[in-house]
């Protein structure tokens, strides 16, 4: 499986071509996502501080300057704070190195970085639902499965895979199987859908 054609190393929103050989498919929990109702703007206050304690002045973390984005300067903050900070950070540095990846071809990589950027919103962002967490465990165990992650804010919803294309009924199968036997109130709401960039999806019902 080769990359696409014209796919550049740099980071554009709006252009990531997919090769043929890798689809991506997402799973709903069964647990609809409620930012309202979560923590995530105790998170995003949380990254406040973690900014205005790094660099006087700063408003959010994107403001500090990279000399203080360091491992040193983070671990002067308060151990919540500079988890916060650490996950902003190191995601950052993840979409870079995942968009040369990528550009390259190297799905492996790829999908390493997409398992630890989940792993970071679970242990350093601690934005993860018991249910979300669940399908990550699983879908990190299925063969055919490159990488996932949380998507959104974790706190419900989905979760995003990159899988290979020859594995993608077999994925599915797994995933939903595994899930449903740890959760058998989940049965008639989780869905498995294939995100393609034809303009549909199709539903693994």
């Amino acid at each position: 499986c080769q990359p696409v054609p014209g796919t550049s190393a740099r980071y554009r929103l709006n252009n990531v071509p997919r090769p043929p050989c890798l689809s991506y498919l997402l799973c709903y929990s069964g647990v609809s996502r409620d930012l309202a109702g979560s923590a995530f703007n105790t998170r995003v206050a949380e990254c406040q501080q973690a900014a205005q304690q790094l660099s006087a002045g700063a408003r959010h973390l994107g403001q500090v300057p990279a000399q203080q984005r360091t491992e040193a300067a983070l671990s002067k903050l308060p151990a919540l704070l500079a988890r916060r900070a650490r996950h902003v950070y190191s995601e950052m540095g993840r979409v870079e190195t995942g968009a040369a990846a990528w550009a390259a071809g190297d799905w492996v990589t790829f999908g390493e970085l997409m398992n630890a950027s989940c792993q970071s919103s679970i242990h350093d962002y601690e934005s993860g639902s018991e249910w979300l967490i669940a399908l990550h465990e699983y879908a990190s165990t299925i063969p055919g499965v490159y990488g996932n992650r949380f998507s959104g804010g974790g706190y419900g919803g989905c979760l995003f895979m990159l899988v290979d294309v020859e594995q993608l009924a077999a994925v599915a199968e797994s995933l939903r199987s595994r899930y449903v036997q740890r959760y058998p109130a989940m049965h008639d709401h989780v869905r498995l859908v294939v995100a393609e960039s034809e303009g549909s999806v199709r539903v693994f019902s």
